[in-house]
């Protein structure tokens, strides 16, 4: 079984990786124009898109079967190689050379996101309040909108991580809501409730993370996400289901120090993937990534 399990989580890693590469790659290449809703049909009509898309389901399946055969100790280390593979998989797509700072950051948050998982806690809580999965979903959304609207008024390497940032806050709430319906006991307003906000949260994380990708490299923006979404999601159990934070100062001291490793990390890869000057304008455009002579006027593809 830890065979398996170890083998699950690798190939879940790659394809979660490539996953991110090729819906970058597609992303950075849609046009100007194409916001919201239009992004996600003029994406759907990619083929590079819908393979990225196919990746991320292959890998959510295969990180699935790694948990069910094997213990944490051994999937989630394994699981966030997933920040390192992306490096190599985009530098043979946009024909570049991964630079040893870029080895370097990608391993350190790497490291760092393992040892917060690990310290993160795991224990049940209790019976949602009716009260308060609407309040949650409120938040939520008001928190995305906050961070979305924010990224689009930046510029620079900054816009990218702020929606991811954004994407990883929906998917977290979104496995949280999961969590009230399936294990909230008899099925009441509050589970009705979560229901309902799933698919629309879940949209809107998507929505954010393509925007995250038009803007910036697939490795920071898969290591923002994987970051923050595991931390939404116990914000999000302690809030509304009573689960419990940590309350040792040793382990809110490793989580901070953890945290300051991963912010330095992903501060490296923004830099390294961020724009150069002239692609970007107003909205979301081509990152540095797509080589600038497969470039037409608007940003679309030649």
């Amino acid at each position: 079984m830890g065979v398996l399990a170890a083998c699950a989580a690798v190939a879940g890693a790659l394809g979660f990786a490539a996953a991110a590469v090729l819906q970058q790659y597609a992303a950075a290449l849609a046009p100007s124009g194409a916001t919201g809703v239009r992004l996600l049909l003029h994406l759907a009509r990619r083929p590079v898109w819908i393979a990225g898309v196919a990746a991320m389901v292959a890998g959510s399946g295969l990180h699935l079967l790694a948990l069910g055969n094997g213990p944490l100790l051994l999937v989630q280390p394994l699981g966030v190689g997933a920040v390192v593979f992306t490096l190599p998989m985009a530098a043979a797509l946009h024909h570049r050379r991964v630079r040893p700072r870029e080895w370097t950051a990608a391993a350190l948050v790497a490291t760092a996101l393992c040892a917060v998982l690990f310290l993160l806690p795991a224990h049940p809580g209790g019976t949602p309040a009716g009260l308060g999965v609407p309040a949650l979903v409120g938040a939520t959304v008001a928190v995305v909108a906050v961070l979305g609207s924010v990224a689009w008024a930046c510029t620079g390497a900054v816009r990218a991580p702020l929606f991811a940032i954004g994407a990883g806050t929906a998917f977290g709430v979104v496995s949280a809501l999961v969590r009230i319906v399936l294990t909230g006991g008899t099925f009441g307003t509050a589970q009705a409730i979560a229901a309902a906000a799933v698919a629309p949260l879940s949209v809107l994380g998507f929505l954010l993370s393509q925007y995250a990708y038009r803007t910036g490299g697939a490795a920071v923006v898969l290591a923002t996400v994987t970051v923050t979404d595991p931390v939404a999601a116990v914000l999000a159990g302690a809030l509304v289901l009573g689960e419990t934070v940590p309350a040792s100062p040793v382990r809110w001291a490793l989580s901070a120090g953890c945290a300051a490793l991963i912010v330095a990390g992903v501060a490296v890869l923004a830099r390294s993937a961020a724009p150069r000057p002239g692609l970007v304008r107003d909205g979301p455009e081509p990152v540095a990534a797509v080589p600038a002579g497969r470039l037409g006027r608007g940003g679309a593809e030649r």
